[in-house]
């Protein structure tokens, strides 16, 4: 890790706000435009990703006792019924309540404050953005196959870690060095399992998030997505933060 004390991680957690509105403010499918509904990648919910909140802590306190350095964290404020602070600005929100654009607008510009104090101009290395999600899968079907997963990795088919990939093209799916490979190697089940799947399927490739944050220069950024079952149990979601940490902490050791 960095030796200056200052944490080149962040960790996004966009679905688990417990803020509440008026019944106004909630968000409805229809009052938004076409092309925020066409994107088959891009499921139309107000339902949260419950437990993420405490899963992302877990994993933030685990990096600090492994490292001594307190990864940055930032939560979403309001419920996703009201705000999906992992959409486009016109697809995230009912239009015109005034609140709502406003923690929308809050929660990118702490993002994007706490990638400037990761990056400062007179220092070199990586930074990494981490964006915590639930999901409701627990299989990939594919052809006449299905994989069965634990955790869902995206990178928006590489695209939002090519920060990191310019400096090590082999280091995403390195056997020693690779997050998905040391999540692996801890006995966890991770889609996608191999990097032929990973170039096939790019429908459950990451969100909003990593697509705008990683496509700053010395920031790489990763969703990663995590099955109910897990969330909902404290004693495998902390064993399963545990096992992130220790695997992020190896992962990003070299480029930090």
């Amino acid at each position: 890790m960095n030796a200056s004390g200052n944490s080149k991680l962040l960790f996004t957690c966009p679905h688990h706000g417990l803020g509440e509105l008026d019944e106004l403010s909630l968000r409805c499918e229809d009052h938004l435009p076409y092309t925020c509904k066409k994107d088959p990648g891009q499921k139309f919910s107000n339902d949260n990703d419950v437990y993420t909140h405490q899963l992302t802590d877990s994993i933030v306190n685990n990096i600090l006792g492994l490292s001594g350095i307190k990864p940055y964290e930032h939560v979403a404020e309001l419920h996703r019924k009201y705000v999906d602070y992992n959409r486009r600005y016109e697809c995230a929100f009912e239009p015109y309540i005034i609140q709502a654009r406003q923690k929308y607008l809050d929660y990118h510009i702490g993002i994007l404050q706490k990638i400037d104090e990761m990056l400062p101009e007179n220092e070199n290395g990586l930074a990494f953005l981490f964006d915590i999600h639930g999901t409701g899968r627990e299989e990939i079907e594919i052809g006449d196959q299905v994989y069965p997963f634990e955790v869902l990795i995206g990178t928006d088919q590489q695209c939002s870690i090519r920060a990191l990939t310019q400096i090590d093209p082999k280091v995403w799916w390195d056997d020693d060095k690779g997050l998905i490979p040391l999540l692996q190697r801890k006995g966890r089940k991770v889609f996608p399992p191999n990097k032929d799947l990973e170039e096939q399927n790019h429908l459950l490739d990451g969100g909003y998030a990593i697509q705008t944050y990683g496509n700053k220069k010395r920031l790489a950024a990763i969703q990663i997505e995590v099955i109910y079952p897990i969330r909902k149990d404290t004693t495998r979601r902390e064993e399963l933060a545990e096992d992130i940490a220790d695997c992020i902490c190896q992962f990003v050791k070299p480029f930090i």
